[in-house]
Protein backbone atom coordinates (compact mmCIF):
# COMPACT_ATOMS: atom_id res chain seq x y z
CA UNK A 1 0.00 0.00 0.00
CA UNK A 2 1.35 3.30 -0.97
CA UNK A 3 1.96 6.21 1.34
CA UNK A 4 -0.69 8.46 0.47
CA UNK A 5 -2.89 5.46 0.81
CA UNK A 6 -1.84 4.35 3.85
CA UNK A 7 -2.59 8.13 5.22
CA UNK A 8 -6.25 8.18 3.98
CA UNK A 9 -7.15 4.36 5.46
CA UNK A 10 -5.73 5.37 8.54
CA UNK A 11 -7.70 8.71 8.56
CA UNK A 12 -10.96 6.78 8.02
CA UNK A 13 -10.36 4.62 11.37
CA UNK A 14 -12.42 5.93 14.48
CA UNK A 15 -10.33 7.36 17.15
CA UNK A 16 -11.13 4.34 19.59
CA UNK A 17 -9.61 2.28 16.53
CA UNK A 18 -6.76 4.42 16.26
CA UNK A 19 -6.31 3.59 20.04
CA UNK A 20 -6.08 0.58 19.36
CA UNK A 21 -3.48 -0.09 17.03
CA UNK A 22 -1.18 2.59 19.20
CA UNK A 23 -1.69 0.20 22.05
CA UNK A 24 -0.72 -2.83 20.02
CA UNK A 25 2.28 -1.33 18.75
CA UNK A 26 3.29 -0.27 22.67
CA UNK A 27 3.30 -3.72 23.08
CA UNK A 28 5.10 -4.84 20.31
CA UNK A 29 7.61 -2.19 20.93
CA UNK A 30 8.42 -2.94 24.76
CA UNK A 31 8.28 -6.61 23.49
CA UNK A 32 11.57 -6.45 22.01
CA UNK A 33 13.18 -5.29 25.20
CA UNK A 34 12.21 -7.76 26.83
CA UNK A 35 13.40 -11.00 24.04
CA UNK A 36 16.96 -12.28 25.34
CA UNK A 37 19.25 -14.13 22.96
CA UNK A 38 21.29 -17.23 25.33
CA UNK A 39 24.18 -18.72 23.59
CA UNK A 40 24.76 -22.08 24.84
CA UNK A 41 27.94 -24.44 25.09
CA UNK A 42 27.86 -28.34 24.38
CA UNK A 43 28.00 -29.76 28.01
CA UNK A 44 31.41 -32.72 26.45
CA UNK A 45 33.44 -29.44 24.78
CA UNK A 46 36.80 -30.59 24.63
CA UNK A 47 37.89 -26.90 24.89
CA UNK A 48 35.45 -25.40 27.36
CA UNK A 49 37.73 -22.43 28.00
CA UNK A 50 37.95 -21.45 24.30
CA UNK A 51 34.22 -22.02 24.08
CA UNK A 52 33.28 -19.58 27.21
CA UNK A 53 35.76 -16.68 25.80
CA UNK A 54 34.25 -16.83 22.80
CA UNK A 55 30.30 -16.41 24.02
CA UNK A 56 31.28 -14.04 26.58
CA UNK A 57 32.90 -12.10 23.75
CA UNK A 58 29.55 -12.73 21.04
CA UNK A 59 26.72 -12.53 23.44
CA UNK A 60 26.76 -8.78 24.11
CA UNK A 61 26.95 -8.45 20.72
CA UNK A 62 23.85 -10.28 19.81
CA UNK A 63 21.64 -9.34 21.83
CA UNK A 64 22.74 -6.06 20.24
CA UNK A 65 21.79 -6.91 17.05
CA UNK A 66 18.97 -8.80 17.97
CA UNK A 67 16.84 -5.55 19.81
CA UNK A 68 18.07 -3.73 16.84
CA UNK A 69 16.53 -6.50 14.54
CA UNK A 70 13.32 -6.17 16.38
CA UNK A 71 13.12 -2.27 16.46
CA UNK A 72 13.91 -1.80 12.84
CA UNK A 73 11.40 -4.31 10.86
CA UNK A 74 11.84 -5.84 7.79
CA UNK A 75 14.79 -6.96 6.52
CA UNK A 76 18.04 -5.00 7.77
CA UNK A 77 21.73 -5.52 8.28
CA UNK A 78 21.09 -6.09 11.66
CA UNK A 79 19.27 -8.82 10.83
CA UNK A 80 22.56 -10.30 8.80
CA UNK A 81 25.30 -9.74 11.43
CA UNK A 82 22.63 -10.86 13.66
CA UNK A 83 22.42 -14.65 11.56
CA UNK A 84 26.36 -14.26 10.84
CA UNK A 85 27.08 -14.45 14.57
CA UNK A 86 24.46 -17.16 15.46
CA UNK A 87 25.58 -19.14 12.45
CA UNK A 88 28.85 -18.94 14.00
CA UNK A 89 28.16 -20.28 17.39
CA UNK A 90 25.71 -22.84 15.72
CA UNK A 91 28.81 -24.19 13.90
CA UNK A 92 30.27 -26.02 17.04
CA UNK A 93 29.05 -29.30 17.58
CA UNK A 94 26.49 -29.31 20.29
CA UNK A 95 25.79 -26.32 20.70
CA UNK A 96 22.29 -24.22 20.92
CA UNK A 97 20.72 -20.56 20.27
CA UNK A 98 18.18 -20.22 23.24
CA UNK A 99 15.84 -17.10 22.17
CA UNK A 100 13.76 -16.36 25.44
CA UNK A 101 10.35 -13.85 25.94
CA UNK A 102 8.50 -12.77 29.06
CA UNK A 103 4.88 -12.14 29.33
CA UNK A 104 3.20 -11.20 32.17
CA UNK A 105 5.68 -13.34 34.27
CA UNK A 106 5.57 -16.30 31.72
CA UNK A 107 9.09 -16.93 30.04
CA UNK A 108 8.75 -18.90 26.62
CA UNK A 109 11.38 -20.34 25.09
CA UNK A 110 12.59 -21.21 21.39
CA UNK A 111 16.09 -23.43 21.07
CA UNK A 112 17.70 -23.57 17.91
CA UNK A 113 20.17 -26.68 17.41
CA UNK A 114 20.80 -26.67 13.47
CA UNK A 115 21.79 -23.62 11.10
CA UNK A 116 18.53 -24.86 9.12
CA UNK A 117 15.86 -23.28 12.00
CA UNK A 118 18.13 -20.82 12.35
CA UNK A 119 17.40 -19.54 8.76
CA UNK A 120 13.29 -20.16 9.18
CA UNK A 121 13.61 -17.91 11.86
CA UNK A 122 15.44 -14.97 10.90
CA UNK A 123 17.37 -15.98 7.66
CA UNK A 124 17.15 -14.08 4.83
CA UNK A 125 13.23 -12.63 4.00
CA UNK A 126 12.21 -13.32 7.53
CA UNK A 127 10.77 -10.74 9.52
CA UNK A 128 10.97 -10.08 13.24
CA UNK A 129 7.55 -11.06 13.36
CA UNK A 130 8.64 -14.80 12.55
CA UNK A 131 10.80 -14.84 15.31
CA UNK A 132 7.87 -13.61 17.49
CA UNK A 133 5.38 -15.43 16.50
CA UNK A 134 7.90 -18.48 17.14
CA UNK A 135 8.36 -17.82 20.70
CA UNK A 136 5.11 -17.00 21.09
CA UNK A 137 4.97 -13.57 21.53
CA UNK A 138 2.21 -12.82 18.76
CA UNK A 139 -0.50 -15.19 20.09
CA UNK A 140 -0.27 -13.45 23.46
CA UNK A 141 -0.78 -9.70 22.52
CA UNK A 142 -2.46 -10.13 19.36
CA UNK A 143 -0.06 -8.58 17.07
Amino acid sequence: MSKPGMRARLASLSFSEKISILERLRDRSSAFTLVKVFLVGCPNDPTPDQTEKMRQKLQPEVQKYLTTHLKAGSPNASRSALYALLRHWLVGQGRKVRFELEVDGNVKRKEVTRVEELNALIGQGETPATLLRAIGFCEEAGV
